[in-house]
């Protein structure tokens, strides 16, 4: 039994350590999480065919916030980051340098930017979905395939 310090009663007097009051307020956080869930599982797949916003457990955009600073920050600068992100793409997938016909270093800051963008937009949906747009419009030169997506998903 809790101390009668750490305990605390809503309106109607039970404590949050009353039995039947803790069944009832795990019950929706248990289904919201299992909601969640299922929303991520979605984006485990490439789908061509439908083009929506997407929400992100403010959990999971924030915990990719923190991953996403703490890996620029480990890496010393945006530019090393860059640089390092640059050099790993390329060296899983080759036949991709030639869709790429600037410097290193300007492709290197135009990733950064942009995957910056989009993890700062991450619980946003509504304007997460308006930079993904703009930033495929940018894209409309190059063939996306399936493929390409996966690789980069």
């Amino acid at each position: 039994m809790e101390s009668p310090e750490m305990m605390s009663f809503d309106e109607d007097g039970s404590s949050d350590g009353d039995s039947d009051c803790s069944a009832q307020s795990d019950e929706p956080r248990k289904s919201e999480t299992e909601s969640e869930l299922v929303k991520l599982q979605r984006l485990q797949e490439v789908d061509g065919s439908v083009f929506q916003e997407v929400t992100f457990p403010s959990k999971v955009a924030q915990a990719v916030q923190e991953t996403w600073a703490g890996w620029i920050k480990q890496a010393g600068s945006k530019e090393v980051a860059g640089d390092s992100f640059f050099t790993m793409l390329f060296d899983s997938a080759p036949s991709l340098q030639s869709a790429f016909r600037s410097p290193k270093a300007v492709i290197s800051m135009r990733f950064m930017t942009a995957f910056s963008q989009l993890v700062a937009l991450l619980d946003n949906p509504t304007v997460l979905k308006r930079e993904i747009e703009a930033l495929a419009f940018k894209h409309l030169d190059s063939e996306v395939t399936t493929v390409k997506v996966a690789f980069f998903s």
